[in-house]
């Protein structure tokens, strides 16, 4: 029965409601719910405390109307489902959730069909965060820097933009954790690359392969594979390894799930690691330190880049000063179990 009581005066309670129990006119109250520069802070706050009390609730579909607003914030990366891990999705997703604006609700889907529904011609959103994997994306960016479109860019390194662009230096993140290997007296490594069409995979590659020449060491043809970032890729990788006469001593996943899928392949052959054989990944998903051994790995920030991003868009639907607008934060190596110390 509370409940429906309490349904009820929600619904009932509106503006002018309001405006008697304070004894001000609808209008100043409507500019001071909706946070407008013309009503001073005290007013806003006492206006405030009496709905709340009153359990007033905004009435977004109206207000929508009114504002010409759609309260929808616009998630789109490059892929959805090759190269995208689920965990690496769940993980923007849920940053995005408590940087969410009062009110909003989020639409998640890839730039291509952003482009197809023309999202930003027709305002099917008031902002984006766009988590860019590739430079096909690079048409919809520009489209949104034509349109001076409230968007923020994550994870590439956008050279001649406008925009909000929130990156990760992924490059150094490798080299580091190479060079930490190294240092343990490895000389024989392999690589499991990513999709060619991903950003991310050319910079993790060019790290690995500048690493070796710098410290002349030799990777030979059969101990470089290539991958989608799925799971499945790198057992496949594994085995390709496998099959070959000599193992490298050590082997850079391009990212922790193409390192798990290998890691199981190894295993049913008997290797254990990393005692046989060790491996290093890339992006400090959670389960990394819960597997046996612990994963060794390149965190990749990307809870603070969302939340950073997020700051931004709100900020940019406030018409706020930004401040910051070019952030390249670093990725940097987790050292677990999963590389054996050859100078012991």
């Amino acid at each position: 029965l509370k409940k429906k009581i309490s349904s009820f005066m929600s619904k009932s309670v509106s503006i002018i409601t309001i405006a008697n129990h304070v004894n001000m006119s609808h209008t100043t109250v409507s500019r001071a719910l909706n946070n407008s520069p013309l009503v001073k802070k005290s007013t806003k706050d006492q206006i405030n405390k009496v709905a709340k009390e009153l359990g007033y609730r905004t009435n977004f579909n109206a207000k929508a109307l009114v504002s010409r607003k759609t309260f929808v914030i616009g998630i789109y990366l490059t892929e959805l489902n090759l190269g995208t891990s689920p965990i690496f999705l769940s993980s923007i997703v849920n940053s995005v959730k408590f940087s969410l604006p009062n009110g909003y609700t989020l639409s998640v889907d890839t730039i291509k069909n952003a482009q197809k529904d023309r999202v930003i011609e027709n305002h099917k959103i008031d902002s984006a965060l766009v988590v860019s994997q590739s430079v096909e994306d690079d048409k919809f960016i520009k489209l949104l820097e034509k349109e001076k479109f409230p968007a923020v860019i994550l994870n590439r390194n956008i050279q001649k933009t406008e925009l909000i662009n929130f990156s990760i230096d992924e490059y150094s993140g490798v080299v580091k954790i190479l060079e930490y290997a190294i240092k343990l007296g490895h000389k024989n490594f392999g690589l499991i690359k990513g999709p060619s069409f991903f950003e991310s995979s050319f910079f993790r590659s060019k790290a690995f392969f500048d690493t070796m020449a710098k410290h002349n060491l030799n990777v030979y043809d059969y101990f470089v594979t290539v991958g989608d970032y799925s799971v499945g890729s790198g057992y496949r990788a594994a085995q390709q390894f496998i099959n070959k006469k000599t193992l490298p001593s050590i082997i850079f996943s391009s990212n922790d799930d193409m390192a798990i899928g290998a890691m199981k392949a190894f295993n049913e052959t008997g290797l254990s690691f990393p005692k046989d054989i060790s491996i290093i990944g890339f992006d400090d998903m959670k389960y990394s330190n819960f597997i046996t051994p612990g994963l060794s790995t390149v965190r990749k920030p990307i809870g603070v880049l969302v939340k950073d991003g997020m700051e931004a868009i709100v900020k940019l639907l406030n018409k706020k000063n930004v401040g910051e607008t070019k952030r390249i934060l670093e990725a940097a190596p987790i050292i677990r179990n999963s590389i054996m110390d050859l100078r012991k």
